[in-house]
């Protein structure tokens, strides 16, 4: 399961994470976690950058590109990598999607922030 949105604030509030890995990973909590609640949690300037990024949604999770790769010292092999990759494209894909839906699809059809 994921970090709680109170874990990836505190890692990017420390230096541990980027900016951009920051909004990735609270995109990808809203699969577990209801779009408003975390939401709720975080700066405009972050919500702001959030709802930029899901504002167009990919086709395909296959349209996602997954930058960890394999970890050189692991013992994974190349098949389990592989499968790891593809369910976190799957995770964010549907991430996107979820918070996507949340901002453009209102049944007022007025964005909401």
């Amino acid at each position: 399961m994921s970090l709680s949105t109170e874990e990836i604030l505190s890692a990017f509030g420390n230096g541990h994470i980027t900016k951009e890995i920051l909004i990735s990973e609270l995109i990808d909590l809203c699969i577990y976690n209801e779009p408003k609640e975390i939401l709720a949690r975080l700066s405009v300037d972050i919500v702001k950058d959030i709802k930029e990024k899901v504002k167009k949604p990919p086709s395909t999770c296959l349209k996602l590109i997954h930058l960890e790769g394999k970890n050189p010292r692991s013992h994974k092999s190349e098949k389990t990598v592989q499968l790891e990759e593809e369910l976190q494209r799957i995770k964010g894909f549907a991430g996107i999607w979820r918070m996507h839906a949340h901002f453009y699809l209102s049944t007022q059809n007025e964005p909401r922030a």
